[in-house]
């Protein structure tokens, strides 16, 4: 039976149901222990309890806490869900689909009814309906009836009893068919409504059990329906993924994706979604080359399918775009973030927070070019954008737009304000996500390391020994943020003079660093953050030698011309300063001023803070001393990178 748009009415229900009770129609324990196929039947014939009776049944606790929520006394919750309420989602929740509301429009009026005191569209079944669906449920045990009836009457029972049976045998494949289709279409429905957006920071621990089994049966069960396998497959590693189990996600879709491109080998819409899903996994492990592979493949395959201009290549674009600022390749990820925003302007029927999350993305790609004005006018747009919508409380786009405005106001030296954003950002993700999504913890650390710039060293280490807490927690897949929170933490000791501790904690991310970071440029930070804490210690030898591999990183990774690159000059001149290797030091710093003086709006690529260690490297061989003026760049130095 092919999917309509009641479909989308019975998806609605699902959701709507969960919302009024805080529960699913079918306790979830119970199907778990029922076995797979008494949970096929129980979701084909047996029909829901309606919200007003299920909630009545919640515990004390649960329903006295479900009804406070709602601004109400727990009787006058189930008063209020029993009647319009019990029978809109009843309707939608139909088994026989030519009883459901037939698009979600006609769901919306008749809620809108409702809340007008209106009367609905939904309505009771009447007996006659009861007993059609008893009839249907129970066809075979009529027909026999029938038959046994007719074949006293004619005398002819033996002729109509193999009629009979023959009728049997197709009912029953007929039957199986459309029962498996039906079955991975609920099952569809439920799994697409299970991520954060729908649990809001409730306990995932009994979801992920029911993903674990069920993604062990499909495994087990489906194996002759590849096309049935795969495609809940896809949306088992997608619910994975959201709720921040990144390895399961990873392993599932890759499943997930050699079944489609068997399946397809000229490509369709469900590799596409592999692809994307797997790009999505493999770069939250911190796997950014491989994933941005994949991210290519992915757009080349939608625009072949649906052509350029079209909302789906919108949302490549935009992976591909994150993808590439996360590897530093800034030129090339803003030029595809360019075409992207002018996609979203042109493209008919993308939503506002689509343009939000583009604007997010190349705001991003601007902050890392320095670009802090342009940067931080982008972030201020998504938010404006994001504030607007009618699911602003509960939205977790907002979190992360929020935080981003917070990082680049962080950068601009907009300490107040920037504080105040994170926290905002910060209480969002812990009301919505819960304690143990990988993305709560990326808001505590960077409230932490913003503190820790800010002096506020007190609340800085406890957050930031929070962060490293919490990512020590998460499940495989998420050794990445653990690096960066480990990274934090040290720095916010080497500010507190906590010189030992903080080495300690440095070489433990900076060695789980070098397996998951193994790609990214972002390997280079962690090592400097090491070289620092060794220069406090007058530890200048070792120093400077993480401080080579450091700019060797750096240079191997981004353009010559990436302020980054800068800085890592500067820091080496530094520190070969202290060891009185003047000559090589005023190389370095020379290069390193090149840069700086193209983006003199940086702290960290400060062209006067250089010219005064390039005039110490000066002074030190009896040259003449630089004056407030560009340096030109001397001769090029020796590759470290060779």
């Amino acid at each position: 039976m092919p999917a309509d748009t009641r479909n989308d009415s019975y998806s609605l229900g699902l959701l709507l149901y969960v919302f009024l009770t805080v529960t699913t129609p079918f306790d979830a324990a119970e199907l778990l222990k029922i076995g797979l196929d008494e949970m096929r039947r129980t979701i084909r014939e047996k029909e829901p309890k309606r919200p007003s009776t299920r909630v009545s049944t919640l515990s004390g606790e649960e329903l006295t806490t479900t009804a406070k929520r709602r601004g109400l006394e727990a009787p006058k919750l189930v008063t209020q869900l029993r009647g319009d309420l019990d029978w809109i989602v009843m309707k939608c929740l139909e088994k026989d689909r030519g009883r459901r509301y037939e698009t979600a429009n006609g769901l919306a009026s008749d809620i809108q009814r409702h809340l007008s005191n209106e009367p609905v569209v939904a309505c009771p079944p009447s007996n006659l309906y009861r007993f059609q669906k008893m009839v249907r449920r129970n066809k075979l045990a009529f027909a026999a009836g029938v038959g046994i009836a007719a074949a006293l009457v004619i005398g002819l029972a033996i002729a109509l009893w193999q009629s009979i049976e023959k009728a049997r045998a197709y009912n029953r494949a007929v039957v199986a068919e459309r029962a498996a289709q039906t079955e991975a279409q609920i099952l569809k429905d439920m799994l697409e409504g299970a991520g954060p957006e729908v649990a809001k920071g409730r306990d995932a621990t009994i979801l992920l059990e029911i993903l674990d089994k069920t993604a062990e049966r499909i495994s087990n069960e489906l194996t002759n329906q590849p096309d049935v396998e795969a495609d809940l497959q896809n949306i088992i590693g997608s619910t994975y993924r959201d709720l921040g189990q990144y390895k399961k996600a990873e392993l599932i879709l890759r499943r997930a994706l050699a079944a489609n491109k068997r399946l397809h080998p000229e490509g369709a819409l469900v590799v596409r979604d592999s692809l994307k899903q797997l790009s999505g996994a493999l770069y939250q492990q911190g796997s950014l080359a491989e994933s941005e592979v994949l991210s290519r493949e992915s757009l080349a395959l939608t625009r072949k399918l649906l052509g350029n201009e079209h909302a789906d290549v919108v949302s490549a674009l935009n992976g591909l775009t994150e993808n590439l600022t996360s590897q530093g390749k800034f030129a090339e990820a803003k030029v595809i973030g360019q075409e992207a925003l002018a996609l979203t302007k042109k493209v008919a029927g993308l939503s506002d927070s689509d343009l939000a999350s583009q604007r997010m993305r190349l705001a991003d790609v601007d902050r890392n070019l320095g670009n802090y004005a342009e940067a931080e006018a982008g972030f201020r747009e998504a938010v404006a954008i994001l504030r607007k919508a009618a699911s602003a409380d509960n939205n977790p786009d907002l979190a992360a737009a929020l935080n981003g405005l917070a990082v680049v106001l962080a950068d601009e030296k907009k300490f107040a304000e920037a504080e105040a954003v994170f926290r905002e950002a910060l209480a969002m993700d812990r009301r919505l996500l819960g304690e143990a999504h990988p993305q709560l913890v990326v808001k505590i650390g960077n409230l932490a390391g913003l503190l820790a710039e800010d002096k506020k060293y007190d609340e800085a280490e406890r957050l930031g020994r929070e962060a490293v807490e919490l990512a020590r927690k998460l499940p495989a897949g998420n050794e990445k943020g653990l690096v960066f929170w480990l990274h934090t933490l040290a720095d916010t000791l080497r500010r507190e003079k906590k010189f030992a501790e903080a080495e300690g904690v440095a070489r433990e991310g900076l060695a789980m660093a070098r397996t998951v970071l193994a790609d990214d440029p972002a390997l280079a930070t962690v090592v400097d953050n090491l070289a620092l804490i060794l220069i406090a210690q007058a530890k200048y030898d070792e120093a400077e030698s993480w401080q080579r591999e450091e700019l060797a990183i750096r240079r191997k990774k981004l353009d010559p011309q990436h302020p980054l690159v800068c800085a890592s000059l500067y820091q080496l001149g530094e520190v070969l300063n202290k060891q009185r290797k003047f000559s090589e030091a005023e190389d370095r710093l020379r290069e390193a001023l090149a840069v700086a003086n193209k983006f003199p709006g940086s702290d960290y690529m400060n062209p006067t803070r250089m010219l005064e260690e390039l005039n110490k490297a000066l002074a030190a061989q009896g040259k003449p001393l630089e004056v407030n003026k560009p340096i030109d760049p001397a001769p090029a130095a020796p590759n470290d990178n060779k």
